[in-house]
């Protein structure tokens, strides 16, 4: 707490602080900060299929009285996981609505629709999604949404977040490029002094004292102007400026610190962005593992073994995101996983219904030429069940993780495995298919680097899960 104190002394000592908002956001810090410090975070770290949900559903039950949010990448799984009915109209996910309740259509036979889990509605949130959900928490209600939804909200629309659970259905995106100013304009706002950077050297700072000179000193000179959001974002510490050029968005920790218990439901977490966002921010977490080790389904992954068609895929970065953006690689590489992908799929006599393959988005329309269209899914597709019944994939790239981003999420107690991040990214997508029923599958991966760190995982060579050997899973 003194931190923040001296912060607030140094604020107003050093600054003539002609509004008084700024004032007013360091004395909120130094109050939250006293009142977030109790937030308990738990991880369920578990193999995909592995029964994190069911784990998730059996604690919600046990403690029926608390009050919850659940948050899932997709709408879907959102829905369905609490209980609530819903239709596929076109792209869209509808909720059913009972004419005869006047409320919500509940799946009864789903234990969590004893709960009249809600969802936020634009109608009743006068055209905002944000407003509903927060209307929602005001009230008291269970409420389920999207990652998408909640990373985006403003702090204090969570309102009585203390009296909540947040439950999340595997790792957030908790950083994004982003476009708010310019690089030019950021250069020039850090050249006039309107912006600076903070002691850790990427934390972006907005000078208001600086900006707007001739107007009225009375009030916040950014109000209304195009650099409002850009201020508010700098006193939230969410811009980061990456190699002096790259603004980054960084989701606010004291998102999380506002809940009373905040449970995520993942696999391999130490690995991830989110767990490097955790620790820069010192948040502590417990770890809770469990399930399947991956000895026990080794037998399920069919890797095929084709020197020719996985000759494309020889070198440390071939099919990687740079590879498909360069000559003469770019062809080459698209060529051959178009023939590759027919003749995989062909050889498995892989049905339209029961093939999946990725590649890179812009990459898709080429590769798939036209036969696979419907079959392709974004590598970084997760928490969804849709594709259980799918025997056979191609995984026609090669995953590193965004080099802006892994700087970002550093912090001086953070050490970010590239390997271990790219075998996740890989596994959420497998597991995808019929990998989580228990079932075997036939995989193409051409890249050599993707295949290594698969086969290292399936032989638990990875120095972090050899420590997960010598502990009890339940």
């Amino acid at each position: 707490m003194n931190s923040f104190i001296t912060k607030l002394i140094q604020a107003i000592h050093n600054k003539p602080l002609t509004t008084v908002n700024v004032v007013l956001y360091y004395v909120k810090s130094i109050e939250e900060k006293v009142n977030l410090i109790m937030t308990e975070f738990v991880v369920y770290d578990a193999m995909m299929g592995s029964g994190k949900t069911t784990k998730v559903k059996e604690y919600i039950l046990e403690n029926p009285n608390e009050k919850y949010i659940y948050i899932s990448p997709f709408l879907k799984e959102s829905y369905g996981v609490v209980g609530i009915n819903f239709n596929i109209v076109g792209d869209e996910v509808v909720p059913v609505f009972n004419d005869l309740t006047n409320d919500i259509d509940y799946d009864e036979n789903n234990p969590l629709s004893s709960l009249r889990f809600k969802y936020p509605d634009r109608k009743k949130g006068r055209g905002s999604k944000e407003n509903s959900l927060s209307h929602l928490m005001d009230v008291g209600y269970n409420i389920t949404s999207t990652h998408q939804l909640f990373t985006h909200m403003s702090i204090d629309s969570l309102i009585g977040a203390d009296q909540y659970t947040l439950v999340i259905d595997e790792s957030l995106s908790v950083y994004e490029e982003t476009n708010l100013v310019s690089q030019k304009e950021v250069t020039r706002l850090l050249k006039i002094g309107i912006l600076y950077l903070d002691d850790d050297g990427i934390t972006v700072r907005f000078n208001r004292d600086k900006f707007g000179d001739n107007i009225n000193l009375e009030t916040d000179k950014t109000v209304d102007t195009y650099y409002e959001s850009l201020a508010v974002m700098c006193d939230l510490s969410q811009l980061l400026l990456i190699d002096g050029k790259t603004l980054v968005w960084e989701m606010s920790a004291d998102m999380l610190r506002k809940f009373k218990k905040v449970i995520m439901c993942t696999y391999m977490f130490e690995g991830q962005l989110f767990s490097s966002y955790l620790k820069k921010h010192g948040i502590e977490y417990e770890i809770i593992k469990f399930g399947k080790k991956p000895s026990e389904v080794k037998h399920l992954f069919n890797v095929l073994d084709d020197k020719k068609l996985n000759s494309i895929g020889a070198s440390e970065t071939a099919l990687s995101k740079s590879f498909f953006e360069k000559e003469p690689t770019k062809s080459n590489g698209r060529d051959a996983c178009k023939r590759h992908l027919n003749t995989v799929m062909r050889k498995w006599g892989a049905k339209t219904d029961n093939r999946i393959f990725t590649c890179f988005k812009k990459d898709r329309s080429f590769i798939a030429d036209g036969r696979y269209n419907k079959n392709w899914l974004a590598f970084n597709c997760r928490a969804t069940n849709d594709y259980g019944n799918v025997e056979n994939v191609a995984y026609l790239i090669n995953v590193f993780p965004s080099p802006i981003l892994v700087k970002a999420s550093k912090g001086k107690e953070t050490d970010f495995d590239i390997e271990i991040h790219t075998l996740t990214e890989m596994l959420q997508f497998l597991y995808r298919g019929c990998l989580r029923n228990d079932l075997p599958m036939n995989i193409y991966i051409p890249s050599s680097r993707m295949r290594r760190i698969l086969f290292k995982w399936l032989n638990s060579d990875f120095e972090y899960m050899k420590l997960l050997n010598d502990e009890v899973y339940d």
